[in-house]
């Protein structure tokens, strides 16, 4: 898994380089907003580039490209629409039909019930802390129920990335690469929640969401372009 990451040298660098920008600009508070959606989204505009020029002469034949291309293009709205704070339950909307394509993506060739049932524990057990949160702090219904709503996407986006790699041999390296994504993917979004929902002020939480949210955008991308080379 290690060798396929560092593959893409050119890729890593800007995206890197990138991605630092957000990072170390965020808590900067006198940027424009537009400035800051601008930085934050970079990285994602990044590997959809990086997708275009692989598969500029097979996207159309090669559909988890193309699932993998609108999973980036629904995360970057989502991006944009979580800077100003009011936009927060359409960027939660936008994120969650990435996740879809991401399962679309990933697709059910092998269910791996056993390894499913250890991703719903998990999600289950994190739902409920922060439901828990949200009925304390008396917030409505139906936003409860949305929140389990995302997890139960989340949980399966998990899933699906890890179906080949949770009690599974062999374990490929762009499937192991792809399941690890999924998991930072899921940890970015608990730590953006935690710290809305029930403990506010959590050190580096910036550096701690955005930071596996990049790696996870990264992983899962790298997964999938790594394994169309293989099976091409």
């Amino acid at each position: 898994p290690i060798t396929l990451v560092i593959s893409e040298p050119k890729l890593l660098a800007v995206f890197n380089v990138t991605a630092s920008i957000y990072i170390a600009t965020s808590s900067l508070h006198q940027i424009p907003l537009w400035l800051t959606a601008v930085t934050k989204i970079l990285p994602i505009l990044c590997l959809g580039f990086f997708v275009l020029v692989q598969g500029k002469k097979f996207l159309l034949s090669h559909h988890s490209l193309l699932k993998l291309l609108a999973g980036l293009v629904f995360s970057g709205l989502g991006d944009v629409l979580l800077v100003p704070s009011n936009y927060f339950i359409a960027g939660g909307v936008m994120f969650a039909i990435a996740h879809c394509f991401y399962i679309w993506m990933f697709g059910f060739k092998s269910v791996n019930l056993r390894g499913g049932s250890v991703v719903a524990s998990a999600t289950l057990i994190g739902a409920t802390l922060l439901g828990t949160c949200m009925w304390r702090k008396d917030m409505a219904t139906w936003q409860i129920l949305a929140l389990f709503c995302y997890c139960a996407v989340i949980g399966s986006m998990v899933w699906r990335a890890n179906a080949e790699v949770l009690f599974h041999t062999p374990k490929p390296p762009a499937k192991v690469i792809g399941g690890l994504g999924a998991v930072c993917f899921a940890i970015s979004d608990l730590t953006l929640a935690l710290n809305l929902l029930c403990f506010p002020n959590i050190p580096y939480r910036t550096l701690i969401v955005m930071s596996t949210y990049y790696t996870a955008q990264l992983f899962i991308t790298l997964s999938v372009v790594n394994d169309k080379k293989r099976h091409d």
